[in-house]
């Protein structure tokens, strides 16, 4: 069967739970489950893989493939496996998600204490992945603006099904590789609250999946760089701001970027080059857009760096600029 992937999340566990227990903790919840004793996508197939598809009653085209994998994350995948090789550039680990993103998860997660033993600890791992149809493709793609409220959907959808999956036994944690972020089993359940009590305003629940992350470059020590991944998947480009860090507070930039991200998503992409905007200094910033970050993994980004008497080093301005054709 061929589907489409929009979302991916997985949980981190100590040994490989049996599937009548997934079964069970997804049941519990009032999810309509289908049980697959076989795969029923490459990877799963390779792997003869039990799959449940717990299936969205507000769109029977769209489901959550849930399936258990006894092995750690494969953060670096060669064609020596050529079954998790050909699966990770075929999407079947999850659409944006780029070699080493684990590993930055870790160096830059800076909300759960207990990331690193976690990852350390963790064996096995259950996937979840947002799946469509045949054919939904193409429609999906026609919606427009529409798409970004069924992508947040999709992402309440996912995050009740990590709810109930905490109930399997061996839980550590989760990785969202898509926005490259870690997050505890403490935080999943105080987000989903915050998000239901304060009127399911979408960002404050897909903040969990993204990151902020601060860089700096060896070459330029007085630069800093912080920037936002994950916002592809909600339909936004991601974000960056480099600055000298001596004039600005990197934690404040960090949080303007949100605020910014946060802006974006409600209004559209109506950020262009050349657009300034008052940011931290009260000072304007310059809007840039860009075919790849600064930092890894290289992808476009919307690139916000101070307008004032600091010269950029010429190692930043060594980019792609976005075609204006696009």
């Amino acid at each position: 069967m061929d589907y489409f992937f929009t979302q991916s999340a997985y949980v981190l566990l100590d040994h490989a739970p049996i599937p009548d227990e997934i079964h069970r903790a997804l049941s519990d919840w009032g999810f309509s489950v289908t049980r697959y004793e076989h795969g029923i996508d490459l990877l799963t197939a390779a792997e003869a893989s039990v799959v449940f598809e717990v299936i969205s009653l507000d769109d029977q085209q769209t489901s959550i493939l849930v399936d258990s994998m006894n092995c750690p994350w494969p953060d670096q995948v060669t064609d020596k496996e050529p079954a998790l090789f050909l699966s990770w550039h075929s999407g079947a680990l999850g659409p944006f998600v780029y070699f080493g993103c684990l590993e930055r998860a870790i160096q830059e997660c800076r909300t759960w204490n207990g990331a690193t033993q976690a990852v350390k600890r963790h064996k096995a791992l259950l996937r979840l992945r947002v799946a469509h149809k045949k054919g939904y493709q193409a429609e999906w793609k026609s919606k427009g603006e529409a798409k970004k409220y069924d992508l947040i959907e999709e992402l309440a959808f996912v995050h009740r099904c990590l709810m109930a999956l905490d109930k399997v036994s061996g839980v550590l944690g989760y990785f969202f590789p898509g926005g490259e972020a870690l997050c505890s089993r403490e935080t999943l359940f105080e987000t989903w609250e915050y998000y239901t009590n304060h009127g399911y305003k979408p960002f404050d629940l897909w903040i969990m999946w993204i990151n902020r992350r601060l860089g700096r470059t060896p070459e330029e020590p007085d630069w800093a760089v912080v920037d936002i991944v994950g916002l592809a998947p909600v339909g936004d480009t991601d974000l960056e701001a480099c600055f000298p860090h001596t004039r600005y507070d990197s934690n404040q930039v960090a949080n303007w970027l949100l605020n910014v991200a946060s802006y974006l998503y409600d209004n559209g992409p109506i950020i262009e080059d050349g657009h300034t905007l008052t940011g931290p200094g009260g000072i304007d910033w310059q809007a840039y857009r860009y075919e790849s970050s600064l930092q890894f993994p290289a992808r476009p980004i919307l690139c916000l760096r101070p307008l004032d008497s600091s010269r950029l080093p010429r190692r930043f301005l060594k980019r792609l600029p976005v075609s204006s054709e696009k």
